[in-house]
């Protein structure tokens, strides 16, 4: 990346972190997955109904007679239902919806703990960008002083003393520029870890 500046809104931040996050991913998926582990245990409660059909076929071995045969179809329904087992369904469910509680506190912490992370990068870019813009303009005018200085020194002016010292200070604030542009450069790569977004694809 180069010195340039990229804007971005604190609150969109947020939501590319909320959306992208592999941890926030991962624990929502497990939110998901304990809710329906509870509508499955809740299901304990309901009667099991199954059906059944069938087709039975005789005959006597004792004669040819073809027609000498008994065959019928049977069909059916099967209900099951556990009236008491216990209080095992109760228990079992009172375990999954505390599984879900649970999976949703950590969903919290992260989240809280992602927005953390999000809001010091952003702050971390803003001051990068306020130290990338000042670099430049101290820049800019360390380029005319020395501009000046040589100037100065043709006609006569000034000495070559003075004419140094312009030059070490324009050396200096070239420094400031690069370390500058790395600690923005720095931050952007900060934004990106804290949201889980490739910045040079938005």
């Amino acid at each position: 990346r180069s010195e340039e500046i990229k804007t971005f809104n604190q609150s969109d931040l947020l939501k590319w972190a909320d959306k992208n996050r592999v941890e926030l991913k991962r624990i929502k998926k497990l939110i998901e997955a304990s809710k329906n582990e509870i509508s499955a245990q809740k299901s304990r409660y309901l009667p099991d109904v199954s059906l059944y059909a069938g087709y039975s076929f005789r005959k006597d071995r004792l004669t040819e007679d073809y027609f000498d045969k008994q065959s019928s179809w049977k069909a059916g329904v099967s209900v099951k239902w556990s009236i008491f087992d216990g209080f095992e369904t109760k228990g079992l469910v009172k375990i999954a919806r505390a599984e879900n509680a649970l999976r949703k506190i950590q969903y919290q912490e992260q989240s809280l703990s992602m927005e953390q992370e999000v809001i010091i990068a952003y702050q971390k870019l803003r001051e990068a960008q306020e130290l990338v813009e000042n670099s430049k303009s101290s820049f800019n005018k360390s380029n005319k002083v020395l501009l000046l200085m040589k100037n100065r020194f043709s006609i006569g002016k000034s000495n070559q003393s003075e004419v140094l010292q312009a030059h070490v200070s324009n050396l200096e604030s070239q420094l400031n520029q690069l370390d500058a542009v790395y600690r923005l450069n720095m931050s952007y790569c900060l934004i990106e870890r804290a949201t889980g977004v490739d910045i040079d694809s938005v």
